[in-house]
């Protein structure tokens, strides 16, 4: 079943990736709900708040007994959690283990069944941007398929590498780790 769809989110993912004005013109092509109305993103909204607040059980509601997740590899989808009990040891394990979890829906459109969301998560000091597909049954998550992600930054070195505003009177000196270029002395003048 999820093979056959494969080639659908394909090309649906370019659209997330585009903007939110695309997505509710391709959504809407395609037969999908508006924003407005749309009761399978607001479920799934409810979800990423449970996610925020490292909630496991309320999280884990959101999804059915035979939650399969997925992640495209190019060559194919790789299922890489089957059923929910494998579903929530996993998540069980990432709200244990990492200090600051946040996943911010960026934008979205639905096609029944799913709803195709482009994701801003931020783990610890990383930054990702991911294309997510969420299948939903009877009111739960029964499939979610991670189309892309993308690291965008470390937020440890993003501060470091940020440029310093200079004073007006402050000498620019090279890293530490360059070699500073000897001063020549002024020539001299006969």
């Amino acid at each position: 079943m999820i093979q056959t769809l494969n080639p659908l989110l394909k090309v649906l993912i370019f659209a997330l990736l585009i903007s939110q004005t695309a997505c509710d013109q391709i959504s809407s092509l395609l037969g999908g709900a508006k924003k407005e109305d749309d009761s399978l993103f607001l479920s799934i909204e409810k979800m990423y708040d449970m996610y925020n607040k490292k909630e496991l059980e309320g999280y884990c509601s959101f999804f059915s007994d035979e939650i399969n997740v997925f992640k495209e590899s190019g060559l194919g989808n790789t299922r890489i959690i089957a059923g929910k009990e494998n579903f929530k040891s996993y998540y069980k394990r990432i709200f244990q283990t990492k200090r600051s979890l946040k996943i911010t829906p960026l934008s979205h459109f639905t096609v029944y069944p799913w709803v195709m969301v482009k994701e801003l998560i931020e783990m610890e000091e990383q930054v990702f941007e991911a294309a997510v597909g969420y299948r939903l049954l009877d009111g739960k998550i029964r499939d979610r398929m991670i189309l892309s992600e993308n690291f965008l930054v470390n937020k440890e070195k993003l501060s470091i590498a940020l440029p310093k505003e200079k004073k007006s009177n402050e000498v620019e000196l090279p890293p530490p780790h360059l070699p500073r270029e000897p001063e020549t002395p002024p020539a001299k003048t006969k």
